[in-house]
């Protein structure tokens, strides 16, 4: 007899990319909850056998979603609330976004389905700048009877050509999940392989074809999405004049948009990855 599956809900889905990697790891997605109607749309087109809910979460039910389970259970609960209040890129703005508090609504379902494992992942921020909100749920899910684990991992130690730091948490009934060793360094110290490049990621690819281009020659899944946008000659020049690594503030005057005349703000608008390191954020 074929083992059963372990199956999982995906909270906060987007278009399905952590659906994508819980099917890798060998879960079996139930159910997922999506806002947002592009995103579910998205998510619907590559994960056409999950039941997704297209609603607030706050709507949802512990029995709707395991209505849902061929098994009438639920063995690991997914979730990746929004961050944008937590996130650096926010860091500057005081102002309090409501979104922030839907992690509650990611502890609710956990505590009224009481999975075996869960597991969050967020911006860095919510550890420190979130705590008020983070720790209460930590505390929450260790009164449940969950061993916690939760870490800030780079993500380049894992092999991704990415420099991208995230809070991972795991957490099991009555059980320890540790969170994986790094595979990957800087310089491959310890023993470990080194972080991979761009040139790793992309160095083996054939020249893309331009959005412009597909559109009037096929379809871009005709390509392996292998393209990029159309830009104008000039935004050409400008990275073109970019050292490798280069921000925009290396682009001379004469060629910087007005709104760029400055060195004030954001440093990677117009900038180059470095060939030789992982990409940036």
């Amino acid at each position: 007899m074929a083992e059963t599956k372990l199956v999982a809900v995906d909270l906060f889905s987007g278009g399905g990319g952590l659906t994508a990697g819980l099917k890798m790891a060998g879960f079996s997605v139930c159910a997922a909850v999506e806002i947002d109607k592009t995103a579910a749309e998205t998510y619907n087109e590559n994960h056409k056998e999950v039941i997704l809910f297209q609603k607030n979460i706050k709507d949802i039910t512990a029995t709707e979603l395991l209505k849902t389970s061929p098994t009438g259970k639920i063995d690991l609960i997914a979730a990746c609330p929004p961050c944008q209040g937590f996130s650096s890129l926010t860091s500057k703005y005081k102002k309090f976004d409501i979104r922030n508090e839907l992690i509650n609504e990611f502890a609710r379902l956990v505590r009224e389905i009481k999975p075996k494992t869960i597991m969050m992942e967020n911006v860095p921020g919510l550890e420190k700048k979130g705590q008020h909100l983070f720790m209460p749920v930590i505390n929450e899910f260790k009164d449940l009877g969950y061993t916690i684990e939760f870490k800030v991992l780079e993500v380049a130690d894992y092999g991704i050509p990415q420099r991208r730091k995230r809070l991972v948490v795991l957490g099991m009934l009555g059980h320890s999940i540790k969170i994986p060793q790094p595979t990957h360094s800087m310089n491959g110290e310890n023993g470990k392989k080194r972080w991979k490049t761009v040139k790793d990621a992309i160095g083996h690819m054939p020249h893309p074809i331009d959005l412009k281009s597909v559109k009037t020659i096929g379809k871009p899944a005709e390509y392996n999405w292998h393209v990029t946008r159309n830009l104008a000659p000039i935004n050409i020049l400008r990275l073109k004049s970019l050292e490798s690594g280069a921000s925009r503030t290396a682009i001379p005057q004469e060629l910087r948009p007005a709104c760029h005349k400055s060195d004030i703000g954001f440093s990677n608008v117009y900038g180059r990855m470095a060939w030789d390191k992982p990409s940036p954020t």
